[in-house]
């Protein structure tokens, strides 16, 4: 389930910006079944998996934009995240949209990434995670550039794993 992919979120930022095509607002429900939740249980223990990585985007030019400082986030995949992620989580307008899902909430770590964009996430349940930061700067006469950086990541017990956020591969 290895997917790496960066969003098409400079298409959908400057398509916003220009009126062009609009991406529907999330929906959620008022609030999610019991046995919904539940999916988040075993996330919510301290496992034996490790996941770290660097986040970062090459330029068209070559340079290198890092992640320095930026919010890295770590969603265990379950329904509710799947309902996020294709509505939200991997969408540039609707990147703050969260839904209102306890689980959802306490089991999403979060660390913040060193000066080179390295971040580190330990003591991991076994399972399938959405990974995401959020990499734009400003270039003059040119506006905005960068996006979301996502993957999907699988990690077993005991495993330690280290990935590039990077974009599409």
């Amino acid at each position: 389930m290895k997917t790496l992919t960066l969003s098409l979120a400079m298409l959908v930022l400057l398509a916003g910006c220009a009126g062009g095509v609009k991406m529907p607002k999330p929906t959620y429900p008022a609030s999610y079944d019991a046995n919904l939740e539940a999916d988040y249980a075993p996330f919510l223990v301290d496992g034996t998996a490790e996941l770290s990585g660097q986040a970062f985007l090459v330029q068209k030019g070559g340079g290198t934009v890092k992640a320095a400082g930026r919010v890295i986030t770590l969603g265990p995949v379950t329904t509710i995240s799947q309902n996020w992620w294709m509505q939200a989580g991997r969408v540039w307008i609707h990147r703050a949209s969260l839904p209102p899902s306890e689980g959802f909430t306490k089991a999403r770590p979060s660390v913040t990434a060193d000066a080179d964009g390295r971040f580190n996430f330990t003591k991991l349940s076994a399972g399938s995670y959405y990974v995401r930061s959020e990499l734009t700067w400003t270039v003059p006469f040119h506006g905005v550039q960068g996006g979301l950086l996502t993957s999907s990541e699988d990690v077993a017990a005991g495993e330690t794993k280290t990935i590039m956020l990077n974009g599409t591969k």
